[in-house]
Order: structure tokens, then C-alpha cells, then sequence
């Protein structure tokens, strides 16, 4: 008999998610709107993984079914989160042509976790993470003429300062990895939007600088490779977009971006050896995307849409 020469894992999951918001706006003057209120986010993940080991044949036949392998260890996990969130948000109208749009929330996030390993040992962690995040943008309008092709034109800016809970690592042994960080985010946008046929055409044209930190980054507990947190990327780029109402029930649409996507402080283990990826472009993302798609939409009947896409060359790894 052939002995078993490849393992596996067989995982149970059971995920919950509530979500609740209130919020209210006021219209404290003509030229100033003002929303606030507050949200919670709770969800709670429960897991049970079954390794084994099995014989996987040489001829390239199908392996026998999971429940025919040989176990060797259970592990379980239990992971829970709260994410509580109190913001405002204003609208600024400063003229007819020009407006501001600011928002700022305070955060609260509470993560804990419990699991067992192979040999039924507990381990038990948990953080808190309180902040602030917000964002600030406006237009301002530069060109108005209705009498002509071009309609409006306006230029647009917005700075923004977010994080978001990390990612949960669903793999056999997460439970020994470290409670990742918060990733966080600051941006960029500058740009430009026009519109003129009397609607029939729009444009928006923009330029972004987007920094990613406290990225999952993959690490050693033990000898055993684990998500941590560390990791930084940087995307720049500008985009492109514009649609035309060509009659009352077809439109034409086109997209096209350009963005260079690098890592700038990232250790990542790339077989046994770690490794500093800083400098190079992140895997799986291209310099250039674009599309074009056609939309037939009558008010009464069928309708359908074509699209076409584009990606250009990209890493695997």
C-alpha cells in the first residue's frame, strides 16, 4: 500500500454580522448642512479545522475523500469584534460655485480572540483601538456657459485620513498568529470634471496618491509562517472617464487609468528567506486598465449592454 503523501485540512465555519446606524441632518443655515449620529458593527467568527493526511496518487487519478484520510490534529478558533463609530459631517456652501465637504469620526474597536491548537492548548488575545479618521474635499466651479457645447467645468480636491479593521486569517494554525493591526489609509485626489451637450456628456479626470499602512505582511511564530502586521504601499496614478447619452435609450461609456502600485516597506517570507519587497510592484496589479461599454435601455422593454475590458501586463507573484 502506498503511505499517505499529502495532507489536507477539512474547516467547519459559522459567521455572524450586525450592523446598526442612526443618523440625522439639520440644515443649520442656507449655505450649511450638518449630519451626525453613530454606528455599531459586530460580527463574530467560529471555526473548527480537521487536518489529515492522505495518498494522493502518481497516476493522476482522484484522491480517496477527505473523511478516508488519516487525522492528525483539530484546532479551533473564536474571534470577535465590535466597531463603534460617532461621526459628523458638514456641507459648506461657500458661493453658487463653490463647496466644501468635511467629516471627521471618532472610532472604537475591540477585537477578541480564543483558540486551541493541536495539542488542546488555549491561547487567548485581545486589543483595543481607539482614533480619530475624517476626510476634506470641495469644488469649485471655473467655466459655465449653457449656451455652448461645454457646459460646466469644475476642478475638485479631497484629502482623507481612514482605517478599517484587518482582514481575518481563516487558514488551520491562525490562532497562534499575533491580533493584526488596524490598517490605515491616507489619499490623495486632484481633479477635474466637466459636463456639456445639456447633459448628454460628462468627463471627470483625476490624479491620486494613496498610502496603505499596517498591511498584512507574512511572518514567522515558531518556525510556522503567519500574517502580521507591518506591511506599506503607495499607489499613484490618474484616471479617466466619460460618458455619452448617444440617443434617449442608448449611452456610451469609456474608462481608462493608469497607476503605479509599489510596495514601500513590506518583509515578506518568499520561501524560506525573508525578504524586503520595497520598491517593487505589487503582485497582480497592472499599470493600465480600460473598458468601453454600450448600454441599451428603453423605458418600456428589453434592454442589454455590451462591455469590453482591458488589463495590461501584471506579476503573479
Amino acid at each position: 500500500a502506498i503511505s499517505d503523501n499529502a495532507s489536507g485540512v477539512a474547516q467547519s465555519r459559522r459567521l455572524t454580522d450586525v450592523f446598526f446606524d442612526t443618523h440625522l441632518t439639520d440644515r443649520l443655515t442656507p449655505w450649511l448642512w450638518v449630519t451626525y449620529g453613530l454606528n455599531e458593527l459586530y460580527g463574530s467568527a467560529r471555526q473548527s479545522s480537521q487536518s489529515f493526511t492522505y495518498v494522493a496518487p502518481l497516476d493522476g487519478s482522484a484522491p480517496a475523500p477527505s473523511s478516508a484520510g488519516t487525522p492528525t490534529g483539530t484546532t479551533t478558533l473564536s474571534d470577535s469584534r465590535n466597531f463603534f463609530g460617532a461621526y459628523v459631517q458638514t456641507r459648506l456652501r461657500l458661493s453658487e460655485d463653490a463647496s466644501v465637504l468635511a467629516g471627521l469620526r471618532w472610532n472604537r474597536t475591540r477585537e477578541t480572540r480564543s483558540a486551541t491548537d493541536a495539542d488542546n492548548n488555549l491561547v487567548s488575545q485581545s486589543q483595543r483601538t481607539t482614533r480619530f479618521s475624517g476626510s476634506l474635499g470641495g469644488q469649485f466651479k471655473v467655466w459655465s456657459d449653457t449656451s455652448g457645447d461645454l457646459d460646466d467645468v469644475f476642478v475638485h480636491a479631497s484629502v482623507g485620513n481612514t482605517f478599517q479593521p484587518p482582514q481575518l486569517d481563516f487558514a488551520a494554525e491562525a490562532g497562534a498568529s499575533p491580533l493584526l493591526r488596524p490598517e490605515t489609509q491616507r489619499s490623495l485626489v486632484v481633479g477635474l470634471k466637466a459636463d456639456g451637450l445639456d447633459g448628454r456628456f460628462d468627463l471627470d479626470l483625476s490624479t491620486f496618491l494613496v498610502d496603505f499602512n499596517n498591511q498584512p505582511v507574512t511572518g514567522q511564530v515558531g518556525g510556522s509562517p503567519v500574517l502580521t502586521s507591518g506591511g506599506s504601499n503607495r499607489f499613484k496614478g490618474v484616471e479617466l472617464e466619460s460618458s455619452f447619452r448617444l440617443t434617449s435609450v442608448v449611452t456610451l461609456a469609456a474608462h481608462a487609468s493608469y497607476s503605479d502600485a509599489r510596495y514601500r516597506e513590506f518583509n515578506s517570507l518568499v520561501g524560506d528567506t525573508m525578504t524586503q519587497l520595497s520598491g517593487n510592484r505589487l503582485a497582480l496589479t497592472s499599470k493600465v486598465l480600460a473598458g468601453a461599454h454600450v448600454t441599451f435601455a428603453p423605458a418600456i422593454g428589453w434592454g442589454g449592454s455590451l462591455a469590453l475590458n482591458y488589463a495590461g501586463p501584471r506579476f503573479l507573484d
